[in-house]
């Protein structure tokens, strides 16, 4: 290749998108970085697949040009790394990332997956006592206002503000909360006598 012996000129004219340019860097530093990122993979996690490893050179060709090539502006010769130093150490970098975003990922399907197992079920005695209750609430509700129902069905099942409440109901926030006192203790007295 005529132009591109050093890696100084290869990366000029890579920033200058010349697709040959692109096609040497590929030529010569894809098994150092590809080597680069199955090691560190291999490292910090089991069971590196050809997909992960795959992934972590895609995103580092990604990062190289994305925001016109800002990745690949930073390296400086000057400062004492060659070009394949500095692209090892970007690699480090970017497969470490993809184990940790890995791991959170797992952690966050972990997590839904505890989630979603079934809670230890009511033992019968329980079942029955909610029951009663839900019977017996039921039944002083019925007898009560339809504004105390309603109050009711805001307050404990929405479980709406007390704001919210005062101005659906027209009332100030003060009755709202003299409402759910008196409502309480009628229910309350209600339970204990049944």
């Amino acid at each position: 290749m005529p132009r591109d012996g050093s890696d100084e000129e290869l990366v000029r004219r890579m920033l200058a998108r010349e697709p040959r340019a692109w096609r040497r860097f590929e030529e010569r530093y894809r098994n150092l970085m590809y080597g680069s990122i199955i090691r560190v993979l291999n490292r910090v996690t089991a069971g590196v697949t050809s997909a992960d490893v795959d992934e972590v050179y895609a995103d580092l060709i990604t990062s190289l040009l994305r925001d016109d090539m800002r990745r690949l502006r930073v390296w400086n010769p000057s400062r004492g790394a060659g070009l394949g130093t500095w692209l090892v150490h970007v690699v480090k970098n970017m497969a470490r990332n993809h184990v940790r975003s890995v791991a959170k990922l797992r952690l966050v399907r972990d997590d839904e997956e505890l989630h979603e197992l079934p809670s230890p079920e009511r033992s019968p005695l329980e079942a029955v006592l909610a029951s009663e209750v839900r019977a017996c609430l039921s039944l002083e509700l019925e007898s009560g206002s339809e504004r105390d129902r309603d109050f009711f069905v805001l307050y404990f099942e929405r479980r709406m503000s007390v704001e919210d409440i005062a101005a659906r109901m027209s009332i100030n926030v003060k009755t709202v909360y003299t409402k759910k006192q008196k409502l309480l203790a009628r229910l309350t007295a209600s339970l204990s006598a049944a």
